[in-house]
Protein backbone atom coordinates (compact mmCIF):
# COMPACT_ATOMS: atom_id res chain seq x y z
CA UNK A 1 0.00 0.00 0.00
CA UNK A 2 1.52 3.28 -1.07
CA UNK A 3 -0.08 6.27 0.63
CA UNK A 4 0.87 9.92 0.17
CA UNK A 5 0.05 12.76 2.56
CA UNK A 6 0.88 16.44 2.85
CA UNK A 7 1.41 17.67 6.41
CA UNK A 8 -0.83 20.62 7.28
CA UNK A 9 0.67 21.54 10.65
CA UNK A 10 4.06 22.34 12.16
CA UNK A 11 6.07 20.22 14.58
CA UNK A 12 3.98 17.09 14.73
CA UNK A 13 5.79 13.81 15.28
CA UNK A 14 5.83 11.53 12.25
CA UNK A 15 4.26 8.59 14.11
CA UNK A 16 1.45 10.80 15.46
CA UNK A 17 0.78 12.24 12.01
CA UNK A 18 0.53 8.81 10.38
CA UNK A 19 -1.58 7.41 13.21
CA UNK A 20 -4.00 10.34 12.76
CA UNK A 21 -4.21 9.67 9.02
CA UNK A 22 -4.21 5.87 8.96
CA UNK A 23 -6.83 4.46 11.30
CA UNK A 24 -6.10 0.96 9.98
CA UNK A 25 -2.78 0.79 11.88
CA UNK A 26 -2.03 1.06 15.60
CA UNK A 27 0.58 3.59 16.69
CA UNK A 28 3.03 0.82 17.64
CA UNK A 29 2.60 -0.77 14.18
CA UNK A 30 3.21 2.64 12.55
CA UNK A 31 6.37 3.05 14.65
CA UNK A 32 7.66 -0.34 13.47
CA UNK A 33 6.87 0.57 9.86
CA UNK A 34 8.80 3.85 10.25
CA UNK A 35 11.79 2.17 11.93
CA UNK A 36 11.92 -0.41 9.14
CA UNK A 37 12.40 2.20 6.43
CA UNK A 38 9.00 2.18 4.74
CA UNK A 39 8.31 5.91 5.29
CA UNK A 40 9.71 8.82 3.28
CA UNK A 41 9.49 12.52 4.06
CA UNK A 42 10.26 14.74 1.09
CA UNK A 43 11.69 11.67 -0.75
CA UNK A 44 14.12 10.76 2.06
CA UNK A 45 13.79 7.63 4.20
CA UNK A 46 13.01 8.55 7.81
CA UNK A 47 13.43 5.90 10.48
CA UNK A 48 12.82 7.97 13.60
CA UNK A 49 9.30 7.96 14.99
CA UNK A 50 10.28 11.21 16.74
CA UNK A 51 10.98 12.99 13.45
CA UNK A 52 9.21 16.36 13.53
CA UNK A 53 7.20 17.26 10.43
CA UNK A 54 6.71 20.80 9.16
CA UNK A 55 3.76 22.19 7.29
CA UNK A 56 4.03 21.23 3.62
CA UNK A 57 6.19 18.15 4.16
CA UNK A 58 5.24 15.31 1.81
CA UNK A 59 4.97 11.96 3.60
CA UNK A 60 4.85 8.69 1.68
CA UNK A 61 4.35 5.33 3.32
CA UNK A 62 5.28 2.50 0.95
CA UNK A 63 4.33 -0.60 2.91
CA UNK A 64 2.63 -3.82 1.91
CA UNK A 65 0.69 -5.57 4.66
CA UNK A 66 2.47 -8.86 3.97
CA UNK A 67 5.97 -7.35 4.32
CA UNK A 68 7.61 -8.39 7.54
CA UNK A 69 9.75 -6.16 9.69
CA UNK A 70 12.83 -8.25 10.26
CA UNK A 71 15.10 -7.10 13.07
CA UNK A 72 17.65 -9.90 13.53
CA UNK A 73 18.38 -11.33 16.97
CA UNK A 74 22.06 -10.56 16.37
CA UNK A 75 21.27 -6.85 16.87
CA UNK A 76 21.11 -7.55 20.62
CA UNK A 77 24.84 -8.34 20.46
CA UNK A 78 25.98 -4.98 19.02
CA UNK A 79 28.54 -3.33 21.29
CA UNK A 80 30.13 0.09 21.18
CA UNK A 81 33.87 -0.52 21.70
CA UNK A 82 34.93 3.12 21.73
CA UNK A 83 33.13 6.44 21.38
CA UNK A 84 34.39 9.99 21.13
CA UNK A 85 32.66 13.17 20.03
CA UNK A 86 33.99 12.47 16.49
CA UNK A 87 33.62 8.72 15.91
CA UNK A 88 32.33 5.34 17.06
CA UNK A 89 33.96 1.95 16.87
CA UNK A 90 31.28 -0.72 16.89
CA UNK A 91 31.51 -4.49 17.02
CA UNK A 92 29.33 -5.79 14.19
CA UNK A 93 28.01 -9.29 14.77
CA UNK A 94 27.89 -11.82 11.93
CA UNK A 95 24.46 -12.02 10.28
CA UNK A 96 23.78 -8.25 10.21
CA UNK A 97 24.21 -6.09 7.12
CA UNK A 98 26.59 -3.15 7.61
CA UNK A 99 24.23 -0.85 5.71
CA UNK A 100 21.08 -1.10 3.64
CA UNK A 101 21.27 -2.53 0.17
CA UNK A 102 19.04 -0.78 -2.34
CA UNK A 103 15.94 -2.79 -3.10
CA UNK A 104 16.14 -4.88 0.09
CA UNK A 105 14.17 -4.06 3.22
CA UNK A 106 16.54 -5.69 5.70
CA UNK A 107 17.54 -4.23 9.07
CA UNK A 108 21.21 -3.19 9.17
CA UNK A 109 23.89 -1.99 11.55
CA UNK A 110 23.35 1.50 10.15
CA UNK A 111 19.65 1.33 11.09
CA UNK A 112 20.74 0.57 14.66
CA UNK A 113 23.29 3.42 14.60
CA UNK A 114 20.81 5.99 13.26
CA UNK A 115 18.26 5.11 15.94
CA UNK A 116 20.85 6.04 18.58
CA UNK A 117 22.69 8.80 16.68
CA UNK A 118 20.27 10.42 14.20
CA UNK A 119 22.68 13.30 13.41
CA UNK A 120 25.01 10.82 11.68
CA UNK A 121 22.43 10.62 8.89
CA UNK A 122 23.88 13.83 7.41
CA UNK A 123 27.50 12.58 7.48
CA UNK A 124 29.16 11.04 4.45
CA UNK A 125 29.35 11.12 0.67
CA UNK A 126 25.72 12.18 0.08
CA UNK A 127 24.70 8.52 0.13
CA UNK A 128 21.97 8.11 2.73
CA UNK A 129 22.33 4.33 2.53
CA UNK A 130 25.81 4.57 4.12
CA UNK A 131 25.69 7.62 6.41
CA UNK A 132 28.88 7.92 8.47
CA UNK A 133 30.12 4.44 7.57
CA UNK A 134 33.83 4.54 6.76
CA UNK A 135 34.14 0.92 5.61
CA UNK A 136 31.94 -2.16 5.62
CA UNK A 137 32.04 -5.82 6.45
CA UNK A 138 30.08 -8.53 4.67
CA UNK A 139 26.88 -9.71 6.32
CA UNK A 140 28.35 -13.06 7.39
CA UNK A 141 31.45 -11.44 8.93
CA UNK A 142 31.84 -10.08 12.45
CA UNK A 143 34.36 -7.37 13.31
CA UNK A 144 34.92 -3.72 14.09
CA UNK A 145 33.30 -0.93 12.09
CA UNK A 146 34.38 2.71 12.25
CA UNK A 147 31.62 5.31 12.02
CA UNK A 148 32.23 9.05 11.75
CA UNK A 149 29.93 11.29 13.79
CA UNK A 150 30.70 14.45 11.78
CA UNK A 151 31.78 15.34 8.24
CA UNK A 152 35.29 16.50 9.17
CA UNK A 153 36.08 13.14 10.81
CA UNK A 154 34.41 11.27 7.93
CA UNK A 155 36.68 12.97 5.38
CA UNK A 156 39.76 12.41 7.57
CA UNK A 157 39.07 8.70 8.16
CA UNK A 158 38.07 8.01 4.52
CA UNK A 159 41.41 9.47 3.40
CA UNK A 160 43.28 7.29 5.92
CA UNK A 161 41.53 4.16 4.67
CA UNK A 162 42.11 5.15 1.04
CA UNK A 163 45.81 5.83 1.68
CA UNK A 164 46.05 2.69 3.85
CA UNK A 165 47.44 4.69 6.78
CA UNK A 166 44.65 3.74 9.20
Amino acid sequence: MKRKFVCNENKIRLDQFLTNNLSKFSRSKIQKIIESGFVYVNREIIKSKHFSLLEGDVVVMDYKEDETINIPDEVKDIKIIQETSDYLIIEKPAGVLTHRVEGRKEYSLLDWILEKYPKIKKVGDNDKLRSGIIHRLDKKVSGLIVVAKNQKMFDFLKKQFKDRTA
